[in-house]
């Protein structure tokens, strides 16, 4: 099930000799979305919005919908290609997911102007096969 929030119930039983079946024990866990970051709408497709605004200084909104639980990987890159930013990376439950860039790369130096590429990819946290990627333009100008 695509729940985001949602508590799980479960009873193990047995059965005594007369037939009779009888609880042995009962558990239960809740899942709770405590990221202020995270939109509890459940998309129908894996998406990457434009970030906003564009051009932008010093900061970014870069969003993105998930249909299902998957494994992240957001990333910032150069016009070369070169890594310059993890934004999200791991296990992310289904919904709008909204993260800033501040226009800094992974030790934290501001980046110059120009063009660099946000890539999204994400993958069936069950199987691990790629089940989306997109990548978008973005520009710093100061």
């Amino acid at each position: 099930a695509n729940l985001s929030e949602a508590v799980f119930e479960w009873d193990v039983t047995g059965a005594l000799a007369t037939g009779e079946m009888v609880t042995i024990e009962s558990h239960s866990f809740s899942t709770v979305m405590d990221d202020p970051n995270y939109e509890s709408i459940f998309p129908d497709r894996y998406w990457l919005y434009h970030n906003y605004p564009n051009p932008f200084n010093p900061v970014t909104m870069i969003s993105y919908d998930l249909k299902a639980w998957s494994r992240v990987t957001l990333g910032v890159f150069d016009i070369l290609g070169r890594s310059i930013m993890t934004l999200e990376k791991g296990l992310k439950a289904p919904g709008r997911h909204n993260v800033q860039w501040y226009g800094k790369d992974n030790k934290g130096i501001k980046m110059t102007s120009g063009v660099y590429f946000c890539r999204l990819v994400v993958e069936d946290h069950t199987t691990g096969k790629q089940a989306y990627t997109h990548t978008e333009k973005m520009m710093i100008v100061k």
